[in-house]
């Protein structure tokens, strides 16, 4: 018997369920892409942030695992799409320019998942377009990270994510059908916008999150942003943890004054470059919200190679691994996490 809880579904009371409830399941996800994001494409510049990234994990996974008490499973989000390919001469490289990473992650029984843009290269202006609008280079995309993935490890992908939490029913219909299991997108609070990048040539626009349930659910095949219990798709979203943040006085009377329509709140989602009070904020509400609470936290892995960042995510996670509770907490895979959570029809990798 399934009951709510906040805006997902979990199974009835168990005495396992009871043990199960104790823990807290954090799904850490780094992002693996080249240190910029509209990168010259006419040099092949090896990854620094990525080559950080696998740097810092190795020398914390052991006091991760010790402050827990329980193994630590971290997600690496490859990016295979059309930029890696133009850019780097396949859309793999990061996996076959580095592969003692990979044998690293795949040791510690890590999640090896996708992470996608869907830059196009537009020659008349010389420039990369992020090309949301045109659905057909979105599934060429899709479709071409999956089938790297697949001829790289020999499986399909479970987990993914598109970048600039951009999402929409078409695109989550096809990655359903390629395999994914497990999809990290949505980000709720945030209001529909353009894109991150105005400056840069974009089309389309980031959809609204501002009703996505909070917890993880199976989408309806209608509004991907609305849980649907009657729905049997394979498909898990599982919304990236977000906060919210009152605006003070100045700043609503700032907007104001600029014509601006604005929420009385602006949301931030749990990264560990935050300073440590938005940081500890953002925990602190998911904590709070909901009585089988999970964290799901996500880093670029650029930020490694960017000391004014790395120094903020070093002292999050020294004072997130201080805190008393912190045995409850489960560094998990996706998987791992929806089970700890009770949720059911939970699939494995054969």
């Amino acid at each position: 018997m399934l009951s709510r809880i906040g805006s997902g579904w979990v199974t009835s009371s168990s005495s396992a369920a009871a043990q199960i409830q104790q823990q807290i399941p954090i799904i850490f996800r780094i992002d693996i892409e080249p240190d910029e994001l509209f990168i010259d494409r006419s040099q092949r510049l090896p990854w620094k942030g990525y080559e950080g990234a696998v740097a810092f994990f190795r020398s914390i996974r052991a006091q991760m695992a010790a402050a827990t008490k329980s193994p630590v499973r971290l997600c690496w989000f490859f990016r295979m799409d059309p930029q890696i390919a133009e850019t780097y001469g396949s859309p793999e490289w990061a996996v076959t320019e580095y592969p003692s990473y990979v044998r690293f992650f795949e040791a510690h029984g890590d999640e090896i998942g996708l992470h996608t843009h869907p830059y196009r290269w537009v020659s008349e202006h010389d420039r990369w377009c992020l090309d949301h609008a045109n659905q057909e280079w979105v599934d060429h995309c899709v479709r071409m990270s999956f089938a790297s993935y697949r001829r790289i490890f020999g499986r399909d992908c479970l987990s993914f994510s598109f970048g600039d939490r951009w999402m929409n029913d078409a695109t989550l219909t096809l990655l359903e059908s390629l395999g994914a299991r497990f999809e990290f997108t949505v980000e709720p609070g945030y209001e529909e916008r353009p894109s991150h990048h105005m400056h840069e040539l974009y089309t389309g626009f980031l959809p609204a999150y501002t009703t996505v349930p909070r917890s993880p659910y199976r989408p309806s095949r209608f509004d991907f942003r609305r849980a649907d219990l009657s729905n049997e798709s394979q498909i898990w979203m599982i919304p990236m943890t977000t906060g919210y943040f009152p605006h003070g006085v100045v700043r609503l009377l700032y907007y104001t004054l600029r014509g601006t329509r604005v929420r009385k709140s602006e949301f931030r989602t749990l990264n560990p470059i935050h300073n440590w009070k938005t940081f500890q904020t953002i925990i602190h509400q998911a904590l709070d919200g909901f009585e089988r609470p999970y964290l799901s936290m996500v880093v670029r892995a650029d930020v490694f190679a960017k000391p004014y960042l790395l120094k903020n995510v070093r002292a999050n996670l020294d004072w997130f691994l201080r805190r008393p509770d912190i045995e409850r907490f489960v560094f998990a895979t996706p998987a791992e996490a929806l089970g700890i959570l009770g949720l059911r029809s939970l699939e494995t990798r054969t």
